[in-house]
């Protein structure tokens, strides 16, 4: 749990809404869970545009590397969290 409420709802803007709904779109897609929601690290990061830019290129530049089967990745990440007691 995040001290800094993550922004959301009406307080977003409009670029900010289509962004979450992409989001959103991709977890679903990447999990198979059609209940999944909003990553909590991104709404927290929403607070600074620059910040959340960079958070987005950061997972773009992981997303598009090719070192690695992308589920292999995924379960790297997954596995890492878990060992430092990370709930992102």
């Amino acid at each position: 749990m995040a001290r800094i409420e993550g922004l959301k709802g009406r307080k977003a803007p409009f670029w900010l809404k289509a962004l979450y709904r992409f989001s959103r779109r991709t977890v679903r897609k990447l999990t198979g869970n059609r209940e999944a929601g909003l990553p909590e690290p991104m709404t927290v990061l929403a607070h600074r545009r620059w910040l959340l830019s960079a958070y987005g290129m950061f997972e773009f530049g992981l997303r598009r590397s090719r070192s690695l089967d992308f589920k292999l990745k995924q379960l790297a990440r997954l596995k890492t969290s878990t060992l430092t007691g990370c709930p992102w």
